[in-house]
């Protein structure tokens, strides 16, 4: 869960800026994220999921891609998104790894504020992705929760209703 992942990081309004973000982007930003992967995720698949990040780096427009999640907003609060989630009668479990140095406890408390009816799970010496880092943790988990959650049919179009609810436009 993200609620507001570039107002945390006041450095990424220098992104923002014109000329500037693009040269940021691709002087500091994309290897800073290469060297990240590396040291977070080398034992996943013996080192591949790091050469597949590596690998998306090069497709032409990438990291404009990136630069324009941070422009528009994207990566902003998302408050609104959580309260509309909140609002449907699905059932939602949030995971949080305890080592997780990327969601922090103030945040979890803000997003259970706006998620009333979820189910909050925290698992033990786990970081952040864990269900790249420890599926085997994970996966029993979601089972179980998947197991005992009713899915309302009425809600199957709240994405479609989400996106219109977001950009302003109507269904």
């Amino acid at each position: 869960p993200m609620l507001d992942f570039t107002g945390e990081r006041r450095a990424l309004k220098m992104l923002e800026l014109p000329l500037l973000g693009e040269a940021l982007m691709h002087a500091y930003a994309l290897p800073m994220l290469v060297r990240r992967r590396r040291r977070r995720y080398r034992d996943i698949e013996d080192g591949r999921f790091p050469a597949r990040f590596e690998e998306q780096l090069r497709i032409p427009g990438f990291g404009r891609a990136l630069l324009s999640l941070i422009r528009s907003g994207m990566l902003g609060d998302q408050s609104d998104c959580y309260r509309l989630l909140d609002a449907t009668a699905n059932s939602t479990c949030v995971v949080r790894g305890s080592e997780d140095g990327i969601l922090s406890g103030e945040q979890l408390a803000k997003l259970g504020a706006l998620l009333t009816k979820a189910q909050f799970v925290e698992i033990g010496e786990t970081p952040h992705s864990i269900m790249l880092t420890h599926p085997e943790r994970i996966a029993p988990l979601l089972i179980s929760f998947f197991r005992r959650t009713r899915i309302d049919t009425d809600d199957q179009a709240l994405p479609l209703q989400l996106a219109h609810q977001l950009s302003g436009t109507s269904v």
